[in-house]
């Protein structure tokens, strides 16, 4: 009872110690809970998004079979097929076992059997001298009264005389075909393949139809295999089909054997699957063994395999781009945990003093990280929880939509990840206290009259160290150009390289490191200059963190790391997200490509039917190519959501550079074609609209690639032959140059150079118009089926389509693009949040750390207002040094190493190249977010210093709370 009483007294003290701190007892909560709830979240997203991955690979099952379906298989083939106590066997574990060893519930189970062929005869056409009616097999289907309507007759009896004819159902469309009838018996006849002795025995089989069948609902679930593969089979009862079986009365009876289940997998998440692939592994070889040969021919394993690696993928994959966020985190967990313990540290000093024990002492601390630990456990998950949905809705960074529920639980996996974190948080909370355990009061003492030491990683020159490794890192990325052409079997996607987003993580952490140990130095300047002058204030703020030891580091540090990192995430996001948009645009060319057909006329004037367009002519002989009709191109315009239309051809075409270089030459409207591609800046030195306007002055003008001028030596308005074009001979075309380009839209660097002109000018040198394909500009919004719908009503036969924005909704619903840019956009904004934050804490500190200090400047002759303006201004220092800091930190490795994050495997993956977006807007939010808690903590700062007595700060000192 006595221990008890000690304990629940060790327990009030503990929760009187958190109360009495409230501020930095629910900052410190905050950063244990964001640490959670980021770390389990991560489980949690890729869980359910690998959930709807699942669904959709197993959406993909051939045919109209559910997600769990498994259709087990045997055919005898050269055979004579299964013997009796193989089937019996395995008939038994299907029955009785399988269920259980799949362990799901079963929903369908469909068994049917088999024989092989048999010769069919009427009665009176028996023998060899006779020709068959037709072949057919006998067989069963279980349940088949169940999924079947009888359109004549009855259901099959057992039969009870085994020398009489067996009772058969037969299908309506062996009915229809033979014109058979109710009571008809026919003859099934079959001999031995062969035999040892060469002799083959006979075996014949009467049979006589007593029903007409077809299916109630030929699409149900029951009907894997099609009705109509039963068309030409003779369905005894089951009874008697396996009685059959067993007495070896006629051969090849179980010649064909099958299972079609289907299984609820309704409750199999995602981490579930492993497991289940290794039940399913088990079955199949306990079916094979039973009966070697038992296939299975359908079932969700291919779609389990595809989506195991892609989920394991994830996870490695969203896993370090988090690094830098929780890291921050951790590092804001530090920094109020510092100043708690600081502002303890006499409080630790005196219960030394009296007799407690340093293991005593930290033994409260445990107890308070215990306590927060568990409401950090149990608010943690759920709001993960809700930042894994909030995930599932993100269409780019920081931009959210409206996109089907993620369905999100809180799984077993995601709890561990808790613990993980909140064993990091446990950490980063205890290392302060167990360093001030062992103090004494005199050490406690003579701590707080110097100044804090430098932190252990400006003692170690870990910032060198660090920025050192960092410029290794991008000596190596910049010698390589970019990370493409490592291993062709990857993707060149940079979502699936998170090394990519370490390297610059580590180059910022190391230059934010390195800016805070030359902040004090270069604040000494002006520090000297204000002694020169009569503010007092701003000297008085100047020496104090010149001066003050380095209790602002952790506040700065974090406003570096905050902006940098930020400003940093923000403009890769943004660039990736751009590139990709680009890169699918350009490929496609417009927002709508259409490939038309026209009608064609020979040769003896007969006009056929349509002909597919084709975007690639690679010659053109006028004198035999046949004549082509092509509809207006103009009336494209009438379809509702078209904006302008454009006409554009590829030819494959050569120039002479010493060797000839072969091409692509582009045709196209230039009248129309600028209001219809796509084309950056950067494409080429003039604008697009220029271009056209080269083209539209001179009728026989061509653009050309930059290099096809550097490797021939001509000059803009020298005359260009090109080849190829008209297939007779070597006739050529000539074309002035009136321009030059980089890129064109659709041209890919290993098709050669690029030669653009007019199109009307190229078909009036072919001597007619060929085949072409029509880009469209369209409005936003337009849907492409009911485009496609309205172009058809006009009049134009659509053979094919492209359509950029419907290729870029597919990627931006990627789970792994949604899950990146869903993390670094929560991440963001939990850290922006958390930095927030610390300035409030600091300033909280500050004041508490320095109360005496006020007072004996209050003593000594200086205003509230003369202070008041001396604390905002060292607050207000620290918030612009560190945001500027953190925003020239991000804007260098932002263009030092965005560049890199393109990828790719050959020279067409890097088409369009990278253009660097600075994400401005977001940095400007995040900016206004920390300027704001500036703002706020001026605020507080300026109340609490109004009310500041200087008697009681005199006789209080650090007693103050």
């Amino acid at each position: 009872m006595r221990t008890l009483w000690r304990y629940l007294s060790l327990l009030r003290f503990v929760c009187a110690r958190l109360l009495a701190q409230r501020a930095l007892t629910i900052s410190l909560l905050c950063g244990w809970v964001a640490c959670v709830a980021l770390t389990a979240a991560i489980p949690m997203y890729t869980d359910a998004a690998n959930q709807q991955l699942l669904s959709r690979e197993l959406a993909k099952q051939p045919g109209r079979s559910p997600a769990y379906a498994f259709h087990f298989r045997y055919a005898g083939g050269s055979t004579a097929g299964a013997t009796w106590e193989r089937y019996d066997a395995l008939r038994q574990y299907m029955a009785s076992s399988v269920q259980a060893d799949m362990g799901l519930p079963q929903s369908l189970n469909m068994h049917y059997v088999r024989s092989d062929l048999f010769s069919v005869f009427t009665t009176n056409e028996q023998g060899a001298a006779h020709e068959a009616l037709t072949h057919g097999d006998i067989g069963f289907v279980r349940d088949l009264e169940q999924h079947i309507t009888l359109l004549e007759g009855r259901l099959p009896q057992p039969n009870q005389d085994s020398s009489g004819p067996l009772e058969v159902l037969l299908s309506r469309a062996l009915q229809e075909k033979y014109a058979l009838q109710l009571g008809d018996e026919l003859i099934l006849f079959a001999q031995e393949r062969s035999t040892d002795s060469g002799v083959r025995k006979r075996f014949q089989v009467t049979v006589r139809v007593v029903g007409v069948w077809t299916a109630k609902d030929p699409d149900s679930d029951f009907w894997y295999l099609s009705p109509t593969a039963f068309d030409n089979t003779f369905l005894l009862p089951e009874d008697t089909y396996v009685s059959l079986a067993q007495s070896g009365r006629l051969p090849y009876l179980l010649y064909t054997v099958g299972w079609y289940q289907v299984y609820n997998g309704a409750s199999v998440r995602a981490q579930d699957v492993p497991g289940f692939l290794g039940r399913v592994g088990r079955v199949q070889y306990r079916v094979d063994t039973l009966l070697p040969g038992m296939g299975i021919d359908l079932s969700p394993v291919p779609a389990l395999l595809r989506y195991q690696r892609a989920a394991v993928a994830q996870a490695v994959q969203l896993s370090p781009f988090l690094i830098p966020f929780i890291a921050m985190v951790i590092y804001f967990i530090v920094i109020v945990a510092n100043g708690a313990v600081a502002s303890q540290r006499v409080e630790i000093a005196m219960l030394r003093s009296r007799g407690a024990s340093g293991g005593q002492i930290i033994f409260t601390y445990v107890l308070q990280a215990i306590l927060m630990g568990a409401v950090a456990m149990v608010l943690g998950p759920p709001l993960g929880q809700l930042i894994a949905r909030a995930i599932g809705s993100i269409r780019g960074f920081l931009v959210f939509t409206a996109r089907e529920p993620l369905n999100v639980a809180i799984t077993p996996l995601s709890l561990q990840f808790g613990l993980l974190a909140l064993l990091g948080a446990l950490i980063a909370t205890l290392s302060p206290a167990i360093a001030a355990a062992q103090a004494s009061v005199v050490v406690a003492r003579v701590g707080m009259a110097r100044s804090s030491p430098p932190p252990f990683w400006q003692r170690f020159y870990m910032d060198i160290l660090l920025l050192a490794v960092s410029g290794y890192g991008y000596h190596l990325l910049q010698g390589q150009g970019r990370l493409a052409l490592l291993r062709s079997s990857d993707s060149g996607d940079p979502l699936t390289n998170p090394l990519l987003f370490l390297g610059p993580a580590l180059f910022i952490l190391a230059a934010s490191m390195l800016c805070v140990r030359i902040f004090p130095w270069l604040l000494r300047i002006p520090a000297w200059l204000a002694s020169r002058g009569q503010g007092v204030s701003l000297l008085l703020a100047l020496n104090n963190l010149t001066r003050g030891g380095y209790t602002h580091m952790g506040l700065l540090l974090i406003l570096v790391l905050t902006t940098g990192w930020g400003a940093f995430t923000a403009s890769a996001a943004h660039t990736i997200d751009d590139s990709t948009v680009s890169r699918i645009r350009y490929r496609t060319g417009a927002d709508v490509v259409l490939t038309e057909g026209m009608a064609v006329e020979n040769a003896g004037g007969q006009e056929s039917s349509l002909a597919q367009t084709t975007a690639d002519n690679s010659s053109s002989d006028t004198s035999s190519s046949p004549l082509f009709f092509f509809a207006p191109v103009e009336d494209h315009l009438q379809a509702p959501g078209v904006r302008a239309v454009a006409r554009v051809a590829r030819f494959k075409g050569q120039v002479r550079a010493g060797s000839f270089l072969q091409g692509q030459v582009f045709g196209v409207d230039r009248a129309s074609f600028a209001q219809v591609a796509y084309f950056r800046p950067d494409f080429a030195r003039d604008s697009l609209g220029a271009l056209m306007n080269a083209l539209a002055l001179h009728y026989d003008g061509v653009l050309v690639s930059e290099d096809v001028l550097a490797q021939t030596g001509l000059q803009i308005g020298d005359p260009l032959p090109i080849q190829g074009l008209i297939s007779t001979g070597s006739q050529a075309v000539t074309f002035t140059i009136v321009g030059a380009l980089r890129y064109f839209p659709t041209a890919l660097p290993q098709n050669g150079p690029i030669f653009v002109a007019n199109l009307d000018y190229i078909f009036e040198q072919l001597g007619g118009e060929k085949p072409y394909n029509i880009w469209l500009s369209v409005q936003d919004g337009t849907d492409l089926p009911t485009l496609l719908k309205n172009l058809d009503a006009i009049g134009y036969r659509i053979l094919s389509s492209q359509d950029a924005q419907s290729q870029i909704d597919q990627v931006q619903q990627q789970p792994e693009r949604i899950g990146l840019f869903g993390f670094l956009s929560v991440g963001f904004a939990i850290t922006v949040g958390l930095s927030t934050l610390a300035q409030l804490i600091y300033a909280l500190l500050s004041l508490r750390q320095r109360f005496i200090q006020f007072g004996i400047i209050r003593a000594i002759g200086l205003s509230a207002g003369q202070l008041a303006l001396s604390v905002t201004t060292e607050v207000a220092l620290i918030a612009c040094a560190g945001i500027g800091v953190g925003l020239g930190v991000g804007l260098l490795s932002s263009y030092l190493f965005i560049p890199f994050l393109q990828v790719g495997y050959n020279a067409a993956d890097l088409v369009p190249p990278f253009v660097l977006v600075i994400a401005w807007g977001d940095i400007l939010k995040a900016m206004v977010a920390l300027i704001v808690a500036s703002v706020l903590t001026d605020v507080i700062v300026i109340a609490f210093l109004r009310r500041v007595q200087v008697f009681v700060a005199l006789k209080l000192g650090e007693t103050w709370t």
